[in-house]
């Protein structure tokens, strides 16, 4: 998993692999699962978000490498591709939407995302670092 959020707070986690991951405007996480069985496993949000989140559960399979391979080369076929317009639309509020794949992400789109709610909205203390603290 590769995620950052253009939005609240998140968490998500698949319990039986003991993986959680955070999201949060501006933070890129990475996580990197390693199954010991095959197998399907249940995952949800952690993070209370809104209308919706009884909704937002995934599963995670655990398959071996081939056919990992097999359906990395079938989803890079079809579907549409990830650039700015479809991630526009993909941040929209949304409830209960079934899981689907781009077959492929315009180039630099997840540094750009990141670069674009990283940066401060508004005056910044950076550009005046003197205390906001009252002197006595």
């Amino acid at each position: 998993f590769e995620l950052t959020s253009s939005g609240v707070m998140n968490s998500f986690w698949a319990a039986a692999l003991a993986a959680e991951i955070y999201t949060m405007a501006g933070m890129v996480t990475r996580l990197n699962l390693q199954a010991d069985h095959l197998g399907t496993y249940r995952g949800r949000s952690a993070q209370y978000s809104g209308a919706g989140f009884s909704s937002m559960h995934f599963t995670v399979d655990a398959v071996p490498a081939e056919r990992f391979a097999e359906w990395v080369t079938a989803t890079r076929s079809t579907g549409p591709m990830l650039d700015a317009q479809t991630y526009a639309d993909l941040v929209k509020p949304s409830q209960a939407v079934a899981p689907f794949t781009y077959r492929a992400v315009a180039p630099n789109l997840f540094s750009g995302i990141v670069s674009s709610v990283s940066k401060p909205q508004g005056p910044s203390s950076l550009n005046n670092p003197t205390s906001q603290r009252a002197e006595k």
